[in-house]
């Protein structure tokens, strides 16, 4: 089986976010992304995943740490089934962050775990991001084999150098049987610094980036604009834009 996964992409945030780039949609071209990461909690959600799909974008569909919580992660999972059901998207992304919220609660990390496989083997794109030390990614990642990780490899809170972010990824990029695809940092730096954060990330396969209240504009947004993944058999990058998502084998 070869999910599809995608190659450079963002976690759609709050819709003023966007006001000066026309929506996140926009936004999405502007910054060069192959496809979109929509937020299912978001008012307007469905409206703007119907937008997207018309357009010819590949949609995954993703919700806060909050969302994911061992209470409300059923309900949260059942609403972006419901919009991918619709034709809205290929499959959504797990943000699970509160290791306090999962501790003590094995059974239900395994039931998490359970569900992700299911619709991973049911022909959904699943991803899983947290932060690199999540006490329980291993579960997620030896229990759903086709679920792709997602670290998120920022070195904002947790400062480093992007060697050292990389090693940090290392284990989920081994584990993770689906694929790939770390998240990246948009935000918390100058130009200069941005600069050098991604030039010293350019050897990962594909990004997701997480940026900052208002979405990056200017020079930052043409830094973002003009990255792009390393491809692992040497093939010039594809194209960026609407529908550009890659297959990539993970079995």
């Amino acid at each position: 089986m070869t999910p599809i996964l995608p190659q450079k992409t963002f976690f759609e945030r709050m819709p003023s976010a966007y006001a000066e780039h026309g929506g996140s949609i926009a936004f999405g071209a502007a910054m060069g992304a192959d496809s979109l990461i929509l937020n299912a909690t978001l008012t307007g959600a469905r409206e703007r995943g119907e937008l997207a799909v018309r357009a010819g974008w590949h949609v995954w569909w993703w919700a806060g740490p909050d969302a994911w919580k061992p209470e409300r992660w059923r309900e949260t999972r059942a609403r972006i089934l419901e919009l991918i059901a619709a034709g809205l998207g290929l499959g959504y992304v797990v943000d699970a962050e509160t290791a306090r919220d999962w501790s003590g609660r094995t059974p239900e990390v395994q039931a998490l775990a359970a569900a992700l496989d299911g619709d991973s083997r049911a022909g959904l794109s699943v991803g899983f991001t947290s932060f690199p030390t999540w006490p329980y990614w291993r579960t997620i990642a030896h229990s759903a084999r086709l679920v792709w990780g997602c670290p998120q490899l920022y070195g904002i809170v947790t400062p480093g150098t992007p060697a050292q972010l990389l090693e940090r990824g290392e284990p989920w990029r081994l584990e993770f049987g689906g694929g790939y695809v770390p998240a990246l940092a948009a935000w918390g730096r100058d130009v200069p610094a941005q600069a050098a954060y991604l030039a010293g990330m350019s050897s990962v396969p594909a990004a997701a980036f997480w940026h900052g209240l208002p979405a990056p504009r200017g020079a930052l947004l043409e830094l973002l604009r003009a990255w792009r993944p390393s491809d692992p058999f040497g093939a010039p990058p594809a194209s960026q834009g609407p529908g550009r998502a890659a297959p990539v084998s993970g079995c």
